[in-house]
């Protein structure tokens, strides 16, 4: 009966005394069962660990290169080559799919998004985003491309809902970054409905923000500046002294202030915080410490304060060297309101019963214009003779009748020739209208 030798397994015939590896006792065990199998599995082993080197070597280059393509077509969208980025954003794309965790994807689809958009093939990038959104509805900047897109497409409603889902969407960051991007997009928000002309919303959303505004100087004043954009001039101010609370030297803070006290028709304030700011040194990359506008602002508010006869606690002599300086500023913007209409008035040595027709024009608004100057101007003639500082301080209950006068002499010429350009007309002009309101009937 055959027999297995113990040493190497194999089968030793029946007339076979002993088994020939005894014969060879220094090579058998290289080919034992037992040394078969480990190198067997050895080699097995190694072929496993090459193939997962090389799987792992595979997928790292793919995410490399996904990475690469993807700097490259943000570049690309940043220098404004928005042909260059699409093919660089798509192929970074096709390498980070199933080699980006899927919370990464989302940056190389935004970016496609935003290529596209840039590309405007406008349907495209709305059905891409579209689809994203489904998947990823509470996403806050996946609902800010959608609102940039939509503001793009001119679709209002879904603007303003996209914006709202950014705004109380779910932010990636720290708890202060997350604040910013909101506060950030509440502002982006508030600037496209300040374009839109929907100032009432817009003050809605910036009351929001300033609720929740650090002690920080520049974020108070930027709210601040919107605010005076949509016309909530008090509101502002509030801002701009929240930033002087904090820096009473702040450049841009004093400006503001300024511009909103001169909105609001405070120009007491208006001096006080232009004049302020107009000392201090220039901001880098300035010549000047104000400009244009808060410059003529500070002029008009400062020839307000030296014209106005109504500021309690002037004496007679103040009030009728003003109300003289008043009347001849006023008498003469008339006369060039009604020569770049072409309407005659009279001359000052003239008489009212001789006064020269007006023009016949076609125009009922010609007309009617004529009309109001030559009413208002004849009114002018006939207290031209007491017209003067010295008369009307011997006469002081005359003031307050000249002053009227004057304020229809600046009503009749803004009514016909639009606002002036002046500063002294500008300054008279910002009278009357304060004098026509409660307090200066």
């Amino acid at each position: 009966m055959p027999r297995i030798c113990e040493r190497c397994g194999r089968v030793i015939a029946v007339d076979q005394a002993g088994c020939d590896c005894a014969a060879a006792p220094r090579h058998d065990w290289l080919r034992s069962r037992e040394t078969i199998l480990l190198v067997t599995f050895a080699v097995l082993a190694g072929a496993f660990g090459i193939t997962a080197l090389a799987g792992r070597f595979y997928h790292d280059t793919r995410r490399a290169l996904a990475q690469y393509w993807l700097q490259q077509g943000s570049e690309d969208l940043r220098r404004n080559r928005p042909s260059a980025a699409l093919p660089d954003l798509q192929t970074a794309l096709i390498y980070a799919r199933q080699d980006v965790p899927e919370a990464q994807q989302q940056v190389y689809s935004l970016s496609l998004a935003q290529a596209l958009v840039a590309n405007h093939r406008l349907d495209e990038a709305h059905a891409y985003l579209l689809d994203l959104w489904e998947r990823t509805p509470d996403s806050a900047k996946l609902n800010l491309e959608l609102a940039h897109l939509a503001v793009g497409m001119g679709d209002d409603s879904d603007a303003r809902r996209y914006y709202a889902n950014a705004i109380y969407g779910i932010w990636d960051g720290s708890s202060q970054q997350v604040q910013k991007n909101q506060r950030d997009t509440q502002l982006e928000f508030c600037r496209y409905l300040i374009d839109r002309g929907d100032t009432t919303a817009a003050q809605s959303v910036l009351l929001a923000v300033a609720a929740s505004l650090p002690p920080e100087p520049a974020q108070h004043t930027q709210v601040g500046a919107m605010m005076l954009e949509a016309g909530a001039n008090g509101l502002a101010l509030e801002q701009y002294q929240k930033a002087l609370e904090v820096d009473r030297r702040d450049h841009a803070a004093l400006v503001g202030a300024g511009l909103a006290s001169f909105a609001l028709g405070d120009d007491r304030a208006a001096v006080r915080y232009l004049g302020q700011a107009s000392r201090e040194k220039p901001q880098p990359g300035q010549t000047a410490t104000l400009d244009s506008q808060a410059s003529r602002e500070l002029s008009v508010a400062t020839a307000d304060l030296a014209l106005d006869t109504f500021v309690p606690g002037l004496t007679t002599s103040e009030r009728a060297h003003r109300s003289e300086q008043s009347y001849e500023t006023a008498t003469v913007r008339l006369e060039d309101c009604a020569k770049s209409l072409g309407v005659s008035l009279p001359t000052p040595n003239s008489s009212s019963s001789s006064l020269p027709p007006s023009p016949v024009t076609s125009s009922s608004n010609a007309q009617s214009a004529a009309t109001d100057m030559l009413d208002v101007y004849t009114q002018a003639l006939k207290m031209r003779s007491f017209a003067h500082e010295v008369d009307l301080v011997r006469n002081p209950e005359l003031i307050d009748s000249l002053m009227k006068l004057v304020i229809e002499l600046e009503t009749v010429a803004t009514a016909h020739c639009g606002l002036p350009t002046e500063v002294e007309d500008e300054a008279l002009a910002r009278i009357a209208r304060r004098a026509a309101g409660p307090g200066h009937e």
